[in-house]
């Protein structure tokens, strides 16, 4: 299935994944395959909309992540080495173990 993250500012389909998943899955869950898929494609979720995304663990090292929202979202053991995050709002995230 298409799934679209779009823009925290304007809205707008800034990346569009083909994930695995079942339509009557969780946002959340839905939300974290498309991110995972986005990094596996090197795509750029600057400013990208990913409030409440649940990424435990997910490898997101380089990452350019400025400005992103990941309000709320749960980042346990995630690896976000050398990812770009000037900006982001990281307001109320989990960031238990990440590397």
């Amino acid at each position: 299935m298409r799934f679209d993250i779009k823009n925290r500012l304007t809205g707008e389909v800034q990346f569009t994944a083909e994930i695995q998943c079942e339509s009557d899955e969780s946002y959340h869950i839905q939300l974290r395959l498309a991110v995972k898929y986005a990094i596996e494609s090197q795509a750029n979720l600057e400013g990208a909309f990913l409030e409440g995304a649940f990424l435990e663990g997910v490898y997101l090292v380089g990452a350019d992540l400025e400005g992103a929202d990941l309000t709320g979202a749960y980042l346990v053991g995630a690896d976000l080495r050398r990812a770009n995050l000037i900006g982001a709002n990281l307001e109320g995230a989990d960031l238990r173990g990440v590397y």
